[in-house]
């Protein structure tokens, strides 16, 4: 077991348990996320097969990529701000889905459409229009949550992931308290940082 260490906005300094694998990458950017967690078999499944799965937890991203490095000290005040005006809430499972991309198949949970969750997308897209999520490429952001990145023929592998998924149907929600901002440092073996935005009336831990 190898130990990384989590930072919180404030300073609080978190130590986290962490595995790390041959198959880790570095995120090509910095990211702006709702951390969540997954029911065990899951997040097995995600950390085997999503190459960012040891070095970021399992999330909905909310803009990506998001702060350039300069950046970050100006930002994070104003994150904070923002998650302050925001209550608690919950999203939920609505379907597990693929799509293409170049020679993998994207497996993702998709989420319910939530009004909350919406309004949270826009006011971050609002606020920081320099940072468009996905660069601007996508006309219509599908909340989701990232389980595995597959060959495209991979039938055989995403139907057992649809068997798991079936069986933790009902564990499949969650409540959102904050937003996460992981900055990418770049360097092999190092592990992200993550800036912690807590929702209004949520500690930090």
């Amino acid at each position: 077991m190898q130990k990384s260490t989590k930072f919180g906005l404030l300073g609080q300094k978190h130590d986290k348990i962490g595995e790390s694998h041959r198959g880790a990458v570095c995120l090509e950017g910095n990211a702006l996320i709702i951390p969540v967690e997954l029911p065990e078999p899951l997040e097995e499944i995600r950390q085997q097969y999503d190459p960012v799965g040891c070095t970021i937890p399992a999330h909905i991203t909310v803009s990506f990529p998001f702060g350039d490095h300069p950046d970050v000290p100006r930002v994070s005040p104003q994150l904070l701000s923002l998650a302050q005006q925001f209550e608690p809430f919950t999203v939920a499972f609505h379907q597990l889905s693929q799509f293409d991309q170049g020679d993998q198949a994207i497996v993702i949970l998709k989420l319910r459409r939530s009004r909350r969750l919406m309004q949270l997308f826009q006011r971050v897209w609002t606020e920081f229009p320099q940072y468009p999520p996905y660069q601007g490429q996508h006309q219509a952001v599908i909340p989701h949550i990232t389980i595995a990145r597959l060959p495209a023929s991979s039938l055989k592998m995403f139907g057992s992931v649809s068997q798991v998924v079936q069986k933790y149907q009902p564990q499949l929600s969650w409540r959102v308290t904050q937003l996460m901002l992981v900055v990418n440092r770049e360097v092999i073996h190092e592990p992200p940082l993550q800036f912690i935005f807590p929702f209004a009336g949520i500690s930090m831990p």
